[in-house]
């Protein structure tokens, strides 16, 4: 089952309450600290993430919400607490969330995720992270995540440069995938894959 399955049918442990009465980010006072208590949440499992959970963020970003820039921000400051941990477990969760959220998300959050503050951060995990699965997986989702919004250069553009310094740091960057789906890890390279092969970003 897709993740848009997962999100539809999937349960949690919140799935006895309804998301009106459960949810602190129903209301439009939700805060940067409501969102991290929901990240958490979400990504404490030992292996899988809680998408009914991580779902609640969805919907207070989605275009259709009309997100203020003020939940956009808080947001994505929620999240970036959670890519920085030593965790890496809890780090890669982390990527998996706001890749999600970005492909169902107003383009708000792409336009703000691409300041360059919140870039310089993502360019960071994807060069100087200790653990390779985490690098890659970043670099995967900013291919991606430019490919998304080819269309108006005004997003993509901070993807893009970002992309351009991985390449200047001598490191293989994949084409857009083709298979992979938003909230799902990238299909391993078999050994001795070529660059620009589909799969996870190596270095040449």
């Amino acid at each position: 089952m897709g993740l848009m399955g997962m999100l539809a049918k999937g349960k949690s442990r919140r799935d006895e309450m309804s998301p009106s009465s459960s949810s602190p980010l129903s209301s439009s006072g939700a805060s940067k600290k409501d969102y991290e208590m929901i990240i958490s949440e979400a990504i404490s499992g030992s292996v899988d993430i809680d998408w009914a959970l991580a779902k609640h963020l969805i919907d207070a970003v989605k275009p259709e919400a009309r997100p203020p820039s003020s939940t956009v921000k808080d947001m994505v400051k929620a999240l970036k607490g959670f890519l920085t941990s030593t965790n890496s477990n809890i780090a890669i969760k982390t990527i998996l969330i706001m890749d999600l959220i970005f492909f169902m998300a107003d383009v708000s959050f792409a336009q703000y995720l691409g300041e360059s503050k919140n870039m310089k951060l993502l360019v960071d995990i994807a060069t100087k992270s200790l653990e390779p699965l985490q690098r890659n997986l970043m670099t995967q989702v900013l291919v991606d995540w430019a490919h998304k919004y080819a269309a108006r250069p005004d997003v993509c553009a901070p993807f893009h440069m970002a992309l351009s310094t991985l390449r200047g740091k001598h490191l293989s960057v994949p084409p857009p995938s083709s298979v992979r789906e938003p909230g799902q890890m990238p299909p391993m390279r078999p050994p001795g894959g070529l660059r620009g092969q589909e799969g996870f970003a190596t270095p040449m």
